[in-house]
């Protein structure tokens, strides 16, 4: 059986170890530390100095060093670490809070931050007052007293919620989001449930689908339901969608409307939603169109427009103009000494080998030479890149290589269903003269007075 280490052993072991550090400079895990029970742990001992009969042991993690006995250790392989110094600034005498503050600091430079937060705590233990150590710990003065950053933020009234400090106010509203979110979820599962037993259930089973939905007054079920039924590959389910929306008194049914109008394609289901939509004079309704004419995809804000006259509403016609013309701004390659004079954009030019090069893509298909077999010519194409391509013209060619560069250039489109929009809307044509419709707008436009709502008597 090994004997315990003794301390004054104990204490040349670790003299060893730390001059084997001077010398060779290595820079390993740490010491391994055999124990009576077999184990081999890593780290390094210090002699407790509050208790002869136990030793600290120190890792690269964790700023609090675990107490071992003495007994426990049967022997120590020195391997060179940073923990090396560490230990020899750590058995300091009566150390100070500045000392303390200084090993800190020493561990921060050396990459143990959790060693230095030990020690900025030990410091403040010996002096509650030592600034350089709170601030170092991310503690903060408010009212003469020194708080932690949490207890800071608490004294200022806000409240730890998922992560972030927020006002008392803000964890309210997003524990109702939260809730709200976590229904959502499970009206998604329902209704995904609910459409498959619709599409592959009997007659009788789908009345029954049908009866269920269109029970739904819980606005929590809207997403789920534009997500499945309002989805769906059939024009039937997306039909029935609308209805569902349509049945839900609050705002956010005609809220749902104007998304599954604005999603559709099928001209005879988007009429279907808009027989149910023109039932409903929330002002989301008009709100929402008016935002999809800032759409940038051309369908969902033709689509806006379309919805937009369809209701009849005119106070919308300014902004119908405003949406006449649409410009987006799109990136291309463009060549800046085209060698051609006929190379124009989508108009085929003579390539210099006897191809085509059409111009204004990425690649350029090429027209390859005839392959000629008895009794027939064929003729095949191939495609390069843009750049590769100019490149190995342009080197057969005097002067600097220019190849392709890419551009920002902006496109105009027409948009035919808000011009269809102005037309039924004013019964005035101007066609896309913007200017033209603004001049009448000007001179000529009414917009028709909001209805009155006339209050029932008693």
């Amino acid at each position: 059986m090994r004997t315990p280490i003794r301390s004054g052993r104990f204490v040349r072991i670790l003299a060893f170890s730390a001059s084997i550090v001077a010398i060779s400079g290595w820079n390993a895990a740490a010491d391994r530390i055999r124990l009576r029970t077999g184990e081999t742990i890593q780290g390094k001992l210090i002699p407790d100095p509050t208790d002869k009969g136990r030793l600290l042991l120190y890792r690269e993690t964790g700023k609090t060093p675990m107490s071992l006995l003495a007994a426990q250790v049967t022997g120590v392989d020195p391997e060179p670490s940073r923990l090396d110094e560490f230990a020899v600034r750590k058995r300091r005498p009566n150390p100070s809070a500045e000392d303390e503050f200084a090993l800190g600091t020493w561990c921060v430079e050396n990459r143990l931050p959790d060693l230095a937060t030990g020690q900025y705590e030990a410091a403040i233990k010996l002096d509650p007052e030592f600034a350089p150590a709170r601030e170092a710990l991310g503690h903060v003065l408010h009212e003469g007293r020194w708080l932690t950053s949490a207890q800071a933020r608490s004294a200022k009234g806000l409240v730890y919620h998922k992560g972030k400090w927020i006002t008392p106010e803000e964890a309210a509203q997003r524990k109702v989001e939260d809730a709200l979110t976590a229904e959502q979820t499970t009206w998604r599962r329902k209704l995904g449930v609910l459409l498959r037993s619709y599409r592959a259930g009997p007659e009788n089973r789908r009345n029954d689908v049908e009866l269920q939905l269109m029970a739904i007054r819980d606005t929590a079920a809207i997403p789920g339901l534009l997500a499945t039924f309002g989805a769906a590959d059939e024009p039937a389910a997306r039909r029935l969608a609308a209805r569902v929306l349509a049945a839900i008194p609050a705002p956010e049914g005609a809220e749902g409307l104007v998304t599954r109008i604005l999603m559709e394609k099928d001209d005879d289901v988007r009429e279907a939603t808009l027989a149910e939509l023109a039932k409903r004079d929330e002002p989301i309704v008009i709100e929402r169109l008016l935002g999809a004419l800032r759409n940038k995809s051309s369908a969902t804000l033709n689509r806006a427009a379309w919805t937009l006259g369809r209701l009849q509403a005119i106070e919308t016609v300014p902004r119908l103009v405003d949406a006449l013309i649409s410009s987006e701004r799109r990136l291309v390659f463009v060549d800046p000494n085209p060698p051609m004079a006929a190379a124009t954009a989508g108009v085929p030019a003579a390539a210099p080998n006897g191809g085509l090069l059409f111009m204004g893509g990425r690649n350029i298909p090429i027209l390859t030479g005839p392959a000629v077999a008895p009794g027939a010519v064929a003729f095949g194409a191939t495609s390069t890149p843009a750049i590769d391509y100019y490149a190995g013209m342009n080197a057969s060619m005097p002067g600097p290589n220019r190849g392709p560069v890419a551009v920002n250039r902006t496109f105009t489109r027409e948009n035919t269903e808000v011009l269809a929009a102005l037309q039924s809307l004013t019964g005035q044509d101007f066609g896309y003269d913007v200017a033209a419709w603004k001049r009448w707008i000007g001179r000529m436009f009414r917009p028709a007075p909001p209805p009155v709502r006339v209050v029932p008597q008693p």
